[in-house]
């Protein structure tokens, strides 16, 4: 039976929901811009990163998962709590306890 070829990041990343497949186009029509004015293009990973497309979590997460075939249920949910924590800490940060202000 032939193997599979591996799934490409942006593949992974539509199929889990961290990007649409109008950001990937988008995405890949900078590459191609680059290309015309005979530019090394960025990977798809850091233009998604720098137009603020995918958060750097769900791109080092994508990154790593690429050689097994999908990203479990179990790993999205991590994901989504790896997220929420990171939430909190930013809140955290910018409204910190009423017991220091005194």
């Amino acid at each position: 039976m032939p193997r599979k070829a591996p799934k490409t990041f942006e593949q992974l990343a539509i199929e889990n929901g961290l990007v649409t497949d109008v950001q990937v186009q988008e995405c890949l029509a900078v590459q191609e811009d680059a290309r015309k004015d005979a530019r090394m293009p960025e990977s798809l990973e850091t233009i998604m990163l720098s137009k603020g497309f995918m958060m750097r979590w769900a791109a080092r997460h994508v990154t790593r998962k690429r050689a097994s075939r999908s990203i479990s249920e179990v790993t999205k949910s991590s994901a989504r709590s790896a997220m929420a924590d990171w939430e909190r800490s930013i809140r955290r940060a910018r409204f910190p306890c009423r017991a220091t202000w005194r």
